[in-house]
């Protein structure tokens, strides 16, 4: 069993079905599908949703919202359209900021987990315009919101590169805070399992550590493969492995698969 944390509905043609087709194929159980609109050609939320129920039975919605420029109402809204999650990514303060409390706070009310970008992101031609800011998605700051809000589930992506150790110690401190590293396949593939060793070396640390593909459909395969390397070869027992792949994502989303 497989469940992908960290999906995106990429603007290209037959994108959906190909996509779906190759879950199939890799025997995923479970998608969570994102579109962050015009800026990273992708598709948006309008498109998730109709691709949630088209595919009820593979995809799930993890909303798009845009941290201080979309209404608080928002997250109501997404949650009633069906959006099991929320996917946030540049936000025009840091993630702590008080302003964006109440975000939270209805996140947590809906019992919706909330996908946040860490760390760097790729430029675009429009960084300028969209006052793109790679400091305010440091992982320090889920922290501070874990701390606020011990009830809503908070997903750091990317282990927060660069910042490794800071991401690191967020997830030791936080019990409601797990860790994606996802990326393309010259990004992650290239960690080796000393790189893993040395920053989640407590007991219990892949117990918080999910699994995300965050790339093309065509390198979804490749990605998995690169994560079950990295696990055997840090002798990463089965039953973690299962947790990684899949179980502790259920348990996030609180579904059951029979």
């Amino acid at each position: 069993m497989i469940v992908d944390l960290h999906c995106h509905l990429l603007k290209e043609e037959g994108y959906l079905e190909n996509l779906v087709r190759e879950a199939k194929k890799l025997g995923l159980s479970k998608m969570c599908l994102n579109g962050l609109g015009e800026l990273y050609d992708e598709l948006g939320n309008e498109e998730v949703k109709e691709a949630f129920l088209k595919y009820p039975h593979l995809i799930i919605g993890f909303g798009h919202l845009r941290l201080g420029k979309d209404s608080v109402e928002k997250v109501d809204e997404l949650r009633q359209a069906g959006f099991r999650g929320l996917k946030v990514i540049n936000p025009t303060k840091n993630y702590d900021d008080k302003d964006f409390y109440p975000y939270y706070t209805q996140a947590e009310k809906h019992n919706m987990p909330i996908l946040f970008h860490t760390g760097m992101v790729r430029r675009t031609d429009k960084d300028k315009s969209y006052d793109i800011s790679c400091e305010r998605m440091r992982p320090i700051y889920l922290d501070t919101i874990a701390r606020a809000f011990p009830h809503l589930i908070l997903i750091g992506a990317h282990l927060g590169g660069p910042w490794f150790r800071e991401a690191a110690d967020v997830l030791r401190f936080n019990p409601n805070v797990y860790f994606d590293i996802t990326g393309s396949i010259s990004g992650w593939a290239r960690k080796t399992p000393d790189f893993f060793r040395n920053y989640l070396w407590w007991q219990g640390a892949r117990d918080r550590i999910v699994f995300g593909s965050d790339v093309h459909f065509s390198q979804i395969k490749k990605i998995i493969a690169n994560y079950q390397g990295v696990l055997e070869a840090l002798k990463v027992d089965r039953a973690t492995q299962n947790k990684i792949f899949g179980q502790t994502a259920l348990g996030i989303l609180n579904i059951k698969i029979k």
